[in-house]
């Protein structure tokens, strides 16, 4: 549905020691990414390093949705704490000229 195109990407959360990891399972693109950014931004403090799993489920990462996630990775070399993401390796990319292309969870 339409509606779901601004629904909340995380769905599970995961506190360890080290890590707060958020799992990514619905579609991530221009129209809620900035949730992302909110969930990236409310992590605790001393969770240690955020974590982004982008799993298949998610079906679809989008060129604006994967600028907002690179731009989280590099502001956090910056002193801020460190955003990782994994799972994208796994999506089929729409164009091998940027990294930040469209990412669709299909079979390679």
């Amino acid at each position: 549905s339409f509606t779901s195109l601004f629904t909340n990407p995380v769905v599970q959360y995961e506190v360890h020691p080290e890590e707060y990891r958020m799992v990514l399972g619905r579609t991530v693109n221009c129209f809620n990414s900035y949730i992302l950014t909110d969930e990236i931004n409310k992590a605790p403090e001393n969770s240690g390093k955020i974590t982004i799993d982008i799993r298949p489920e998610a079906g679809l990462v989008d060129h604006t949705a994967c600028e907002n996630l690179m731009y989280e990775v590099e502001e956090s070399k910056n002193g801020k704490r460190p955003v990782e993401v994994v799972g994208l390796e796994k999506f089929t990319k729409f164009s091998t000229h940027h990294e930040t292309c469209t990412h669709v969870a299909i079979p390679m």
